[in-house]
C-alpha cells in the first residue's frame, strides 16, 4: 500500500481525490486542507508520497516543497495544479518536484494519470533508497578489506580507495577520489605513472616491464611485484594483482587493483639466500671451487578462478560495488547468530562446498574439527564490542580431507537494521608449507656446515705440515743458491742465479700467503676493540718516518680475528707504493648504511686505471696478494672496501661495516646519549 498526502485548500477536491485514488485498493489517502496543516501531519506521519495543489492560502505548493526539500526531506512530490505557467513548471522542476501535473476536465484520465504517477514516484523512490543501502553495505566491506584496494572506470579515473589504502600511504579517500591522469600512482610510486589497472584496460608489454617484475599476463588477469617508498621512511615489496571490472551482462566497466605487503616474505628469502652464499664463499677455495649450492626460492603465486555475477541490482552503481565484492581473491562470509545470509565465491571454494549448501548448513556444522565453535566464539566477543587482536588463525578441514590455514579477520556490520558479523578469510597455506621447508632447509645447512667445518680442520692439518716442509726445504736451496753466486764469476750462470732466486722469493712469499690464508674463516668472528688493534700493529711496524694519528676511540668491530692482517696490509701497502709517505690516520663515520672506516696516508695515491683491479688476485708489483687477502677477510662479515683516494694526494680505503657489525664501549661515541646508542650485543 503507497501512503500518499494529499495537500489542497478546495474540500470538494480533496473528497473526490481520495475516492479516486483509494478505488485502486493499492493507495492510501490522508488530506491536509493547506501547507501548514500537511506540514504538521508529516511531524507525526510517515509517507511514500506528497501530492499538492500549488494555488493556496498562506503558503502555496511550490514554498511546501521549498520547506521539505530545504528540510533533507527526499521524498517523491507531485504538484497536481490548474496552473500551468512556465515559471511555475521551472520553479518546481529547480526545486526537486518529483512530477508536475496539470487538472484538466477529463476527470478519469487526469485521476489515472496521477495514479500511474504516484506509482512511478513510490517505485523510483524505493529503488534509489535500496541502491543506496546496498552501496553503503559494500562500500563497508571494501574498507574491512585488510589489502589496499582501488577501481578506476574506463576513462582512467579513481572510482574506490579503500581504508587499507589509506593507511598505507597515508592519503584520505576524500583527497583523490575521481582523479585522473595517474595521479592515484603518486602515492605509491612518487610520481604519475600506469599502474597496472590502467595496463588491464590498455596492455602495454614495455610498460610492464619496465616498472614491475610480471608473474602472470593474461588479458584477465595481471600479477606482478615491485618496490615503493609510502610514507613514514618505509621501502616496501608489493604483490600487485588486476583484473577487469565487469558489469551484470559481462561488460567491462573498469579495473580492480589489489596490492599485498610481502616485504618480510622477500627479507626472509633474501636472508636465506645471503646465508648460503655466505657458506659458499667459507669453503670455495678450501674445497676446490666446489660447485655453488643452488639458490631455489619456490615463489607463491596467487592464482583466483574469474568469480561468476551472481545478482542484477538495482541501480549501476549497485551492480559495480556487488562485482567488486564477487571478484575478491579472500573468502569473505556474512553470518546472524550462525546463520550464514551470504557467502562469495571464494568462500565456497575454500570449504569445499555449493553455494546453496552453503546458505542451508549452520556455520558450526558446515567448518568442523572445533573451528566453527571457535568462529562463533570470536563473532559473540566482536558482537559485544570486546577489542581482540586480527587476525586469528584457523585450520579448515574440506570434505575430500585438505586442510587449508586461513588468517580470519572479523567486524560487525550493519544491514536493514541489524547487526550481523561478516569474516574475511586469508588463505596462509602455501606460507605455512614454505615457512615448514626453511625449517627443513637450516636444518640441512647446519648438518652441511659442520661437515665441512670438521673437514677444513683436517685439511688445514695437512696444509700446515706440507708447508713447513716446503719452506724449509725453500730456505735450503736459497742458501745452496748464495754459496753458487759466491763461486761462479760466469756472467750467464750468475745472470741466471739471480733469476732462479726471484722466483724462489716470490714462492716463499706465496706460501706465506696460504698461511694467512689458511686461518681465514677457521675461527668465528669476534668483536674486536679497534683502538687496540691498530694501535699494536703500528707499534710492531718498522716505520719510525710515520707519524700514526687512531681516530677510532670506544669502536668495536664484529670480525675475523685476522683483521690486524688488514691493517698490516695497508701500512705495507704505504711503505711499499705511497713514496714519500709520512702521516696515516685511522677514522670512521656514520652514514645511512652503517659506519664507515677510513685508512688514508699522504703518499702518491692509487692511479685511477688501477683502482678497479688492486683488489684483484696476483695484481701488482711484489706477490699481488696482499689486498686481495684483505678484501677476503673483510668479506666473511660483510664488510666490503674501496679505495677513494684523489691520486697524488694520498691512498684512501674506506670499508662499509653494516649496521649489525659495529658497537661502541662507551656513551659518548659520535657525541650521543647512552639510549641513543643502537643495543647491538655480540651474537
Amino acid at each position: 500500500m503507497i501512503s500518499t498526502l494529499l495537500v489542497d485548500d478546495e474540500h470538494a477536491l480533496l473528497d473526490i481525490s481520495r475516492a479516486f485514488l483509494q478505488k485502486t485498493g493499492e493507495i492510501s489517502v490522508e488530506t491536509a486542507d493547506s501547507a501548514a496543516a500537511a506540514l504538521d501531519k508529516f511531524k507525526t506521519g510517515t509517507y511514500d508520497v506528497i501530492v499538492s495543489d500549488y494555488d493556496m492560502p498562506g503558503m502555496d505548493g511550490l514554498a511546501l516543497l521549498k520547506k521539505l526539500r530545504a528540510d533533507g526531506e527526499k521524498i517523491p512530490f507531485i504538484l497536481f495544479t490548474g496552473k500551468g505557467r512556465e515559471e511555475i513548471v521551472i520553479a518546481a522542476l529547480n526545486n526537486g518536484v518529483t512530477f508536475y501535473l496539470q487538472k484538466g476536465t477529463d476527470t478519469v484520465a487526469q485521476y489515472a494519470e496521477l495514479t500511474h504517477k504516484i506509482r512511478i514516484a513510490d517505485r523510483q523512490y524505493r529503488a534509489e533508497q535500496s541502491a543506496q543501502e546496498s552501496h553503503q553495505q559494500i562500500e563497508n566491506i571494501l574498507n574491512f578489506l585488510p589489502d589496499p584496494t582501488i577501481v578506476i572506470d574506463l576513462q582512467g579515473k579513481l572510482i574506490v580507495w579503500n581504508r587499507a589504502a589509506e593507511e598505507m600511504t597515508g592519503i584520505r579517500a576524500d583527497a583523490i577520489l575521481e582523479k585522473g591522469d595517474y595521479a592515484y600512482a603518486v602515492p605509491f610510486y612518487g610520481k604519475p605513472r600506469p599502474l597496472l589497472a590502467n595496463l588491464i584496460l590498455s596492455p602495454n608489454e614495455r610498460l610492464m616491464s619496465t616498472c614491475y617484475h610480471m608473474r602472470e599476463i593474461s588479458p584477465r588477469l595481471l600479477i606482478g611485484e615491485c618496490e615503493v617508498d609510502v610514507p613514514g621512511g618505509k621501502h616496501l615489496v608489493l604483490w600487485v594483482k588486476a583484473t577487469p571490472l565487469l558489469s551484470a551482462d559481462g561488460c567491462v566497466t573498469g579495473a580492480i587493483e589489489t596490492f599485498r605487503d610481502i616485504t618480510e616474505r622477500v627479507q626472509r628469502i633474501m636472508e636465506h639466500r645471503a646465508n648460503r652464499e655466505i657458506l659458499g664463499r667459507k669453503n670455495e677455495e678450501i674445497l676446490s671451487r666446489n660447485e655453488q649450492l643452488a639458490v631455489t626460492e619456490e615463489e607463491l603465486r596467487h592464482t583466483v578462478d574469474e568469480l561468476q555475477q551472481s545478482h542484477r541490482l538495482i541501480q549501476e552503481s549497485e551492480r559495480k560495488y556487488r562485482a567488486l565484492v564477487e571478484v575478491l581473491p579472500d573468502a569473505l562470509l556474512i553470518h546472524e547468530n550462525g546463520k550464514i545470509v551470504y557467502g562469495n565465491p571464494a568462500v565456497c571454494t575454500l570449504i569445499g562446498v555449493s553455494s546453496p549448501q552453503l546458505l542451508k548448513t549452520p556455520l558450526d556444522t558446515l567448518i568442523g574439527n572445533g573451528t566453527g565453535e571457535a568462529i562463533l566464539a570470536r563473532s559473540k566477543e566482536v558482537l559485544t564490542g570486546k577489542t581482540l587482536p586480527d587476525p586469528q588463525a584457523y585450520t579448515i578441514k574440506k570434505p575430500d580431507g585438505q586442510t587449508t590455514w586461513v588468517e580470519a579477520f572479523f567486524s560487525p556490520v550493519g544491514v536493514e537494521g541489524r547487526v550481523l558479523v561478516q569474516i574475511l578469510f586469508h588463505d596462509v597455506t602455501q606460507r605455512k608449507i614454505y615457512e615448514e621447508q626453511i625449517v627443513r632447509q637450516h636444518d640441512d645447512v647446519e648438518r652441511y656446515t659442520h661437515a665441512l667445518t670438521r673437514a677444513n680442520k683436517d685439511l688445514n692439518l695437512m696444509y700446515s705440515v706440507t708447508r713447513h716442509d716446503i719452506l724449509n726445504n725453500l730456505t735450503a736451496l736459497m742458501g745452496f743458491m748464495e754459496l753458487a753466486d759466491a763461486k761462479i764469476n760466469d756472467p750467464l750462470i750468475l745472470d741466471y742465479l739471480k733469476k732462479q732466486k726471484r722466483a724462489a722469493q716470490a714462492i716463499y712469499q706465496s706460501i706465506l700467503f696460504t698461511r694467512d690464508y689458511q686461518d681465514l674463516g677457521i675461527h668465528d668472528p669476534e668483536w674486536q676493540n679497534l683502538q687496540e688493534l691498530v694501535t699494536c700493529v703500528t707499534a710492531q711496524v718498522n716505520a719510525p718516518r710515520i707519524k700514526f694519528t687512531i681516530l677510532v676511540d670506544s669502536l668495536e668491530i664484529f670480525a675475523d680475528p685476522l683483521l690486524e692482517k688488514v691493517f698490516y696490509n695497508f701500512i705495507d701497502n704505504s711503505l711499499r707504493h705511497g713514496g714519500d709517505v709520512s702521516a696515516v690516520t685511522v677514522s670512521f663515520q656514520k652514514n645511512d648504511r652503517g659506519l664507515l672506516l677510513i685508512y688514508n696516508d699522504n703518499g702518491v695515491g692509487v692511479p685511477d686505471d688501477e683502482k678497479s683491479h688492486i683488489f684483484e688476485r696476483g695484481f701488482g708489483k711484489n706477490t699481488g696478494l696482499g689486498l686481495y687477502l684483505v678484501q677476503e677477510i673483510l668479506a666473511l662479515t660483510d664488510i666490503t672496501i674501496r679505495e677513494t683516494g684523489e691520486p697524488g694526494h694520498g691512498a684512501q680505503f674506506e670499508m662499509q661495516v653494516p649496521l649489525p657489525s659495529f658497537r661502541f664501549t662507551c656513551g659518548q661515541a659520535l657525541g650521543r646519549k647512552d639510549n641513543d646508542l643502537p643495543n647491538l650485543t655480540s651474537p
